[in-house]
């Protein structure tokens, strides 16, 4: 069940942007694979939203006040895809953050609450989920504009997962239209790229308009298997082919936390491919990547729509973004 509220596009500013950002990331993503073989992982545009705040005082009188590890096995009806992550849930007094993670905490997390937030950031020892989550919470303490649009879903996980769905298609037409209308439709029919494969996007699109389909995962568990009608391939090996191909791109926001984020985004300018980026991880970040070329995020607060009850969930565009 959705109850949707129609908001303006006021802008407020929170930190002055650069106008070369893009250019920076861009400079930036060479070094970073040459830190892939590394334990950690690093995404320029994170690490840019981390040097905005690094150094700030209130980092230093700010805390740790609690931290979930949530072990999440989720199907959402029989024959769709089974989803195994950890959440990592924190909450500061400067507000609340969450990242999905592929594993769970290396560390102890006892040991952290309590501690400032500058302390913890400060630790070579955390996992970069963890990571995007401290920052998520420390970006939840700053005004942001109104949303372009703000959904209140309410009900049972399955209804909210096809509200929810129901989002990303109007905001894919959206964006489609506006390549039609401008003759930029790059083949016979549209194409679209889901990078993060959710069961529920593909299915609500299938019967709406002619087009093609295309979906990556890094999940071994679903990776060259047919779901849906469709074979889920491999985002490592396939993703810059699939972009170069796609309209639009419908990528999963856990990209920030696998440190994939800038360089699909410099991938999908390259080729002249729409981003919508629907954010479950980072949701206080995800409103600052229309700065670094997303057309459109999709931002849904923690609870998720896997959980039954209240959800709230919010979308930016780059028609209006957040400006200095």
């Amino acid at each position: 069940m959705i109850f949707a509220d129609m908001m303006g596009g006021r802008s407020l500013c929170i930190w002055p942007f650069l106008e070369s950002i893009v250019y920076i990331v861009g400079l930036h993503i060479e070094a970073m694979e040459c830190r892939a073989s590394r334990q950690e992982i690093g995404d320029p545009i994170f690490e840019w939203l981390a040097a905005r705040v690094s150094g700030n005082k209130m980092l230093e009188s700010s805390y740790m006040k609690g931290i979930w590890n949530i072990s999440l096995t989720y199907q959402p009806l029989p024959g769709e895809r089974l989803f195994r992550y950890e959440v990592l849930l924190v909450q500061t007094d400067l507000g609340q953050g969450a990242s999905y993670a592929s594993s769970k905490f290396s560390g102890d997390l006892s040991s952290l609450v309590g501690k400032t937030v500058a302390s913890v950031q400060a630790m070579d020892m955390l996992d970069y989920p963890l990571k995007v989550a401290i920052l998520d919470s420390v970006y939840a303490s700053f005004p942001l504009r109104k949303a372009d649009y703000e959904a209140h879903l309410s009900g049972v996980s399955n209804e909210k997962a096809v509200s929810r769905a129901q989002m990303i298609y109007l905001e894919t037409s959206r964006l489609l239209n506006i390549k039609k209308s401008k003759n930029m439709i790059k083949g016979e029919k549209p194409a679209i790229l889901n990078i993060g494969y959710v069961s529920k996007f593909r299915n609500i699109m299938k019967d709406q308009f002619p087009h093609d389909f295309l979906a990556t995962d890094l999940y071994e568990g679903i990776v060259g298997h047919a779901l849906d009608g469709i074979t889920i391939e491999d985002g490592n090996s396939r993703n810059e082919e699939f972009m170069r191909k796609a309209d639009v791109a419908i990528i999963t926001g856990m990209t920030i936390a696998t440190g994939t984020l800038s360089r699909l985004l410099n991938m999908a300018r390259k080729y002249a491919t729409s981003v919508i980026v629907f954010a479950e991880t980072g949701y206080n970040l995800a409103p600052y990547y229309l700065n670094f070329g997303a057309d459109a995020v999709i931002c849904e607060e923690f609870p998720y729509y896997i959980f039954n009850g209240f959800s709230t969930v919010k979308v930016y565009r780059e028609s209006n973004p957040l400006t200095p």
